[in-house]
């Protein structure tokens, strides 16, 4: 038994979901260690377990960083993956929204991923209905209504 069975055993039926942010910023000035998890081995063996105790994996990953998580993911048919506040569609413009695009109907393409539509606000304070609404409806168009949901994403926004 590894660590992460013996933590899920203990916990008595207590954890429910692993999560991680997979983003694509560099290491932080302050961190002593700095581990691109998408691409450590072990990371990747470990996701795997989760669905062995019956988990799910919410996936916070940045746009550009939505084809290695698709990858991963596919490896993992079993395991539901929640993609955290719509694949953090936060840069603006139609370049950016092309790459995220493609990046969510990437993940959209494999049937153990769903989305939750949240986080709007954490790069768009001011959001309105009309900012979002292209988000939320390709988001609904690529997942479709029965592997979508909305969360709150409070107190962060």
């Amino acid at each position: 038994m590894n660590a992460m069975d013996g933590a899920i055993t203990q916990g008595g039926g207590l954890m429910k979901d692993g999560a991680a942010m997979l983003r694509d910023e560099p290491a932080p000035a302050h961190a002593l260690v700095w581990i691109d998890l998408l691409r450590d081995d072990a990371w990747r063996h470990g996701l795997g377990r989760l669905a062995v105790h019956g988990l799910s994996f919410d996936l916070q990953v940045s746009p550009a960083r939505m084809d290695e998580a698709a990858e991963l993911v596919a490896r993992h048919p079993g395991l539901a993956v929640a993609l955290n506040h719509a694949g953090w569609p936060r840069e603006r413009g139609f370049a950016a929204w092309r790459g995220w695009r493609a990046g969510l109907r990437r993940l959209a393409a494999l049937p153990n991923v769903w989305v939750k539509i949240s986080g709007f606000g954490m790069f768009e304070p001011d959001w309105t209905v009309e900012s979002i609404r292209p988000y939320v409806y390709e988001a609904l168009d690529a997942f479709g209504p029965g592997r979508a949901m909305f969360a709150s994403n409070f107190p962060v926004d």
